[in-house]
């Protein structure tokens, strides 16, 4: 029976059924899967097979006998929604390494907005092995791989100006990644160990949730984003969990969290997903020390709020 689509090895026997044949093509996604693999560390446990997994599958759109459009993430990813592939895993190859900016030059952005772009650590990390290897599997910097596209394709063809266009936007995902990366790794294996074990929660976030201010400050000091969360920010979670912990054991209020975060650049101003801030958050749990510290981290003029995440 074969493995799920969603697994390494699922993903790896139907890349070989479809790649091989493509030759510098081949080695490319076998690096890019290896290179994905390293980078496991910048997501969560519970998704850590489904990069994997993406990262085999993201250049199969290529194969002859897939083509029909002739924009390869488009034409594999209906390849694996035809074969009843998880919905997650076909969008992350849609949209895989920019693939909206090319789908723009294509006049394919209806077609590619059938499959719901995930801004996340996944797609993030996912970007960084396509973007850090090159065409026939080589190790490339950032800054080398785009050089390399832009002199294999013509100025002027759809590759060459969707990778002008989305070399910012790309370069960003290869850093966070990195920082991910470097955060995770800094850890003592008994600390990974122990956020690994929650399978679900970005390091940062379990730390606030533990209120293991250690734990926190060295991710934090490693290079993890203070306002990266998943709905909940790490400051509106570490001020909620304050104040529910104080209130379920019925001791004194601590800030302690909160003020790590906050030292280390947290916003004190950024909503969680249902649109509340840490001061909101702190008003409804009538959190004085949390109050009166995000006041003097908040700027006095309100109008550039950021979107939650």
């Amino acid at each position: 029976m074969p493995s799920a689509l969603d697994t390494p090895r699922g993903a790896a026997e139907l890349s070989e059924s479809l790649l091989p044949q493509l030759g510098n093509r081949w080695l490319h996604t076998q690096a890019v899967a290896a290179r994905a693999q390293e980078a496991t560390a910048a997501v969560s446990k519970a998704d850590r097979d489904l990069l994997v997994a993406a990262a085999w599958l993201h250049d199969i759109g290529y194969a002859p006998e897939l083509r029909d459009t002739g924009f390869h993430p488009l034409d594999g990813a209906r390849h694996l929604e035809s074969l009843g592939a998880p919905a997650r895993l076909v969008a992350l190859v849609a949209h895989h390494s920019g693939a909206v900016y090319e789908a723009e030059q294509r006049c394919l952005s209806e077609e590619l907005a059938v499959y719901e772009r995930e801004d996340s650590a996944v797609l993030d990390a996912l970007i960084f092995a396509d973007m850090t290897t090159g065409p026939a599997g080589q190790s490339f910097e950032f800054d080398q791989r785009i050089d390399e596209i832009l002199v294999r394709y013509e100025p002027g063809s759809e590759v060459h100006n969707a990778i002008s266009r989305a070399r910012p936007y790309l370069g960003a995902a290869v850093e966070r990644t990195k920082r991910r990366m470097a955060a995770f790794t800094s850890l003592p294996p008994s600390q990974r160990a122990f956020i690994d074990g929650s399978r679900w929660w970005p390091p940062t976030l379990f730390a606030v949730e533990h209120q293991d201010v250690e734990l926190l400050a060295r991710l934090l000091d490693a290079g993890a984003d203070p306002d990266e969360g998943n709905g909940a920010t790490p400051l509106t979670h570490a001020v909620e969990t304050e104040g529910d912990s104080a209130l379920q054991s019925g001791d004194p209020l601590t800030v302690a969290t909160t003020a790590v975060l906050l030292a280390y650049g947290a916003d004190p101003d950024l909503p969680d997903a249902t649109g509340e801030t840490p001061l909101q958050v702190a008003e409804r749990y009538n959190h004085a020390p949390a109050i009166r510290l995000l006041r003097r981290y908040l700027p006095g003029d309100r109008s550039g709020k950021r979107q939650p995440i």
